[in-house]
């Protein structure tokens, strides 16, 4: 563990290269194999990981300004809302009350 600020500089590193790397992949041999379950898996959480990505940058610069919010996940496909969370979950559709509030960090 290091600091909050390198702790997420290395958040966001990691999720942008599991989303522009490893999942791409996933999804490609997925594709090859015919596997369309493990294919819209990989592909919904890519997307989250996008997300989850401009969540840490979001975090970073909400940390150096001493701002706080609070953060939906939905408990379905993991996808993060910031300050509320949305009538439908933008990755899996689930409905609003499948969303979790996580206390502000």
């Amino acid at each position: 563990m290091r600091d909050t600020q390198r702790n997420l500089e290395y958040s966001f590193e990691q999720e942008t290269t599991v989303n522009e790397v490893y999942y791409p992949q996933f999804i490609k041999e997925a594709m090859e194999e015919g596997e369309k379950a493990a294919e819209i898996t990989f592909s919904q959480a890519r997307d989250v990981e996008a997300v989850h990505a401009k969540l840490y940058d979001h975090a970073l610069k909400a940390m150096l300004r001493d701002e706080t919010h609070d953060y939906y996940v939905c408990e379905v496909c993991g996808y993060i809302a910031e300050r509320e969370p949305p009538e439908e979950c933008p990755i899996c559709n689930a409905k609003q009350e499948n969303f979790r509030r996580v206390d502000s960090c």
